[in-house]
């Protein structure tokens, strides 16, 4: 019923004002229906279409279902205990998207939860009890278009162009660690020759 709506209400009131201001049109409570060569159906309507990008997120892998003694919640995660493992089987862990924990879904909660299983299955080994899991508050920094981006922790909300900044950091800092230097600054050169041969829209303050 509205963009982002596993945010709080202000964050997709804002990113909403931000893809009009650049000319996106938005359909909420309608679902796609059909689509082929050139034309989405949609409840109630239709429209042609070259391109179509389709980002309605992930599924979980349908062999978590064949786990006998697994547990599924309403989104198909596997139900998991206060230390990650399954309530019926203590040595059967679960971590990342496949696992019903608060913030589950994003990269930030799978590397937490990866860190603490590493050390609550070394504290088994040596035969050391542990503290129970706790979730990790996650940070978001979702850009819109050019120069924009919105930064959400919690119920704080910045926008405009330094949480776009901070994003671009992140990016580049992950990139350096995956390929080399000149081909990540090679990408950047083609994308400003983009950036230039367009019709920038103003910055929504």
């Amino acid at each position: 019923n509205r963009v982002l709506p596993t945010l709080p209400e202000k964050v997709s009131q804002r990113a909403d004002k931000r893809l009009r201001t650049l000319g996106v049109n938005i359909y909420t409570n309608r679902y796609v229906t059909g689509q082929d060569i050139n034309e989405v159906t949609m409840a109630g309507m239709n429209f042609q279409s070259n391109t179509v990008i389709w980002t309605a997120g992930t599924r979980i892998n349908s062999a978590y279902r064949k786990v006998p003694v697994a547990e599924l919640d309403s989104k198909n995660k596997i139900v998991v205990d206060e230390y990650l493992a399954l309530p019926k089987d203590n040595h059967i862990f679960v971590i990342g998207d496949g696992a019903s924990t608060k913030y589950s879904g994003l990269a930030q909660t799978a590397i937490h939860n990866g860190k603490y299983l590493g050390k609550h299955l070394g504290r088994i080994i040596e035969g050391k009890s542990s503290e129970p899991y706790k979730p990790a508050p996650v940070s978001l920094v979702i850009p819109i278009g050019d120069y924009f981006a919105l930064f959400v922790h919690g119920k704080r909300l910045f926008k405009g162009l330094a949480p776009w900044l901070l994003r671009s950091v992140v990016d580049f800092k992950y990139f350096f660690s995956i390929v080399p230097f000149w081909h990540v600054i090679n990408i950047v050169r083609q994308g400003a020759k983009y950036r230039r041969s367009r019709t920038y829209c103003p910055i929504d303050e």
